[in-house]
């Protein structure tokens, strides 16, 4: 485990001598102006956990190439935090390079810091539409506004948590999810829901 969480880092690209052996990565609540290089480029067998949440300019490297570098990597990571990183539609596609992801974490209902939370409007969008595997989805607050029948895709989803978004309806396909175990739609503005939502086993 590597907690660096809570510090003032804005660059931690060169790769440490002990970093195959790292399981868990830790630098939320720092001034990253980019995530790690070599957390993509290492091919990294051990690291299975990141939280990257609260560095609020993490995107402001994604310059020149680098952020299209990233996107052609593919890292084991199964688990990752990431709110309050400014991230939008475009930069969210940075989760196709975690195909083998069990669990992302998008929002959070703290609010205090909401200025930098993420936003992608619609789900799922490019990115998180190569996360198939995922089983527990945070996307509270991050301004989804719309899910499409797409939804159908996360056939392993046990958990999803879209509160704090501004959703009227839900689709049809949300129905077809027939893992989910936990389901949390509070604060949104349903105004009904699909005919099939009692299906849900």
């Amino acid at each position: 485990i590597l907690d660096l969480s809570y510090n003032k880092i804005e660059y931690y690209d060169d790769t440490p001598k002990f970093y195959q052996v790292v399981e868990k990565l830790n630098l939320s609540h720092n001034a990253l102006l980019g995530p790690p290089y070599w957390i993509w480029a290492e091919k990294l067998k051990n690291l299975k956990e990141i939280n990257l949440s609260c560095n609020n300019y993490i995107t402001q490297l994604f310059t020149n190439g680098y952020f299209e570098e990233l996107l052609e990597y593919k890292t084991l990571v199964t688990h990752i935090t990431a709110y309050n990183c400014n991230l939008n539609k475009k930069y969210i596609k940075l989760l196709c390079t975690l195909p083998s992801v069990k669990s992302i974490c998008l929002g959070t209902s703290e609010l205090s810091n909401s200025s930098f939370a993420n936003y992608i409007e619609e789900f799922p969008c490019a990115g998180l539409d190569k996360c198939t595997e995922v089983e527990q989805l945070n996307l509270i607050n991050i301004g989804i506004f719309n899910i499409t029948s797409d939804i159908s895709i996360y056939k392993q989803l046990r958990e999803i948590d879209l509160s704090l978004n501004g959703l009227s309806a839900i689709p049809d396909e949300f129905c077809l999810l027939k893992n989910l175990e936990v389901c949390i739609l509070s604060l949104d503005n349903l105004l009904y829901l699909p005919e099939s939502f009692n299906t849900l086993e």
